[in-house]
């Protein structure tokens, strides 16, 4: 499992950072599935969909603490610093444009598609797109399919379920540990398929886990999006882990290319105010030009679960992969 994972603390409160925010949030629903396997779920794709049904409903909204500056009247000062708690609340979800239906689900959603603004009704489910890519991109030489950064796992369960091969290695390489222990608690339910988990970090990307494999087709999917800066090597290490690799990026990166809509020009502004990721495209580019790695297909904003942050799709190889 390598070395453990967890929030690192200021006095009593965590550092509002990506890494510990999903440390959290990946716990908090380790417990929600650990309390369905507890009343007898076998499932794993069951105990999946449970949950989105759930986060339908409610989200999760994790509690900060603040620290505010003194003053003379006693009263709250400006905000000196704030931290997470380590605590977490499941709250309604808040329907302000649409009306709700009996079921707690807003009637419509907003989305958006090549920055075009696009109202969709409910229970459109764009959320398995990720899994039918990789599933129709897999050919019979890849002896193994890696999620980069693939939090509880959904989408590698999305994959099998949605007709993955059942004869490669799946590893899922997740940042946080409690990422990584929802993943083995719902792979031990499918001891047929084989699923690994390992630390991994995109900052520095670590491949020793991929010895002995020759084919194989990695992914991200909104992951790359958490971190600010990735390294000027990123894709030359990544295209190095094997003799022959395929890789997809479900990222968006849509604004790194251009602002021309009002939606891109949003999402710079998310991944601003957020700190998100604002090289991708540079770095990607760079490879190409260097021939480190053959870009097959890109396109911008081509789905959106989130109006503001649509999905851009990226494929590359690297060069053996490609010859």
């Amino acid at each position: 499992m390598g070395k453990k994972t967890t929030p690192k603390p200021s006095a009593t409160v965590f550092e509002v950072t990506n890494e510990n925010f999903y440390e959290i949030a990946w716990n908090v629903r380790l417990q929600f599935v650990e309390s369905l396997i507890a009343k007898g779920e076998t499932n794993p794709y069951r105990i999946l969909k449970t949950m989105e049904s759930w986060e339908r409903r409610y989200e999760l909204v994790l509690d900060k603490v603040m620290n505010y500056s003194p003053t003379d009247d006693g009263s709250r000062g400006n905000i000196l610093a704030q931290g997470y708690s380590g605590n977490a609340q499941w709250m309604p979800r808040q329907h302000e444009r649409f009306e709700t239906l009996p079921t707690g689900v807003a009637s419509f959603w907003e989305s958006s598609l090549r920055g075009a603004e696009l109202v969709v009704p409910a229970y459109t489910d764009m959320t398995g797109i990720p899994a039918k890519w990789v599933v129709d991109l897999c050919r019979e030489e890849h002896d193994c399919i890696v999620d980069l950064g693939s939090g509880l796992g959904r989408n590698i369960f999305e994959i099998y379920f949605n007709g993955g091969p059942t004869e490669v290695t799946y590893f899922a390489g997740e940042f946080a540990e409690s990422g990584r222990t929802v993943t083995e608690k719902l792979a031990a339910l499918v001891p047929e398929l084989d699923i690994r988990t390992c630390p991994f970090n995109h900052r520095k990307p670590d491949f020793s886990f991929l010895k002995g494999y020759r084919n194989v087709l990695m992914f991200s999917c909104h992951s790359i999006e958490q971190v600010d800066i990735i390294p000027d090597d990123y894709f030359e290490t990544l295209a190095s882990a094997a003799e022959n690799v395929t890789c997809i990026h479900f990222e968006p990166f849509g604004f790194q290319i251009s602002t021309g809509s009002p939606i891109s020009k949003s999402q710079q502004n998310l991944a601003h105010d957020k700190n998100w990721n604002t090289n991708f495209v540079e770095v990607l580019e760079a490879s190409r030009v260097g021939k480190k790695i053959n870009v097959v297909f890109m396109a911008t904003d081509l789905f959106a679960i989130d109006k503001i942050s649509p999905t851009s799709v990226a494929i590359w190889q690297n060069q053996a992969a490609s010859s």
